[in-house]
């Protein structure tokens, strides 16, 4: 029983510090790759809310430049409502005038 003894042991003191080292090791590499996940990570959450970030700002864009062109579209039909009002109120007086200046046939065109 007592003879293997020395193979139970895993090595004296330079096994030990190897070991260790290749522990430290390993748990550099996890931690880089640990950190590398992480900031891959939050470059893609900082990509998908600048997108959405975007996104937003082109929306409210969009319906600003729709309200835009909605009040000038009002503002060009009010116009246009307002001139045929004009138009029409000028050809009723016009023909108002036509009618109250009735020129008689054998009127001269001094009298008219």
């Amino acid at each position: 029983m007592g003879r293997n003894r020395k193979g139970r042991q895993c090595g004296g003191y330079g096994s030990k510090k190897e070991r260790f080292v290749l522990l430290r090791h390993w748990q550099q590499e996890v931690a880089k790759v640990t950190r590398k996940n992480a900031q891959s990570r939050q470059a893609q959450c900082k990509l998908a809310d600048q997108l959405r970030r975007a996104e937003t700002d082109n929306s409210m864009r969009r319906r600003v430049r729709v309200d835009v062109l909605t009040a000038w579209t009002n503002a060009r039909l009010k116009d246009d409502h307002i001139e045929r009002i004009k138009r029409e109120g000028a050809l009723s007086i016009a023909s108002e005038l036509q009618k109250t200046s009735a020129v008689h046939e054998f009127s001269s065109l001094q009298e008219r």
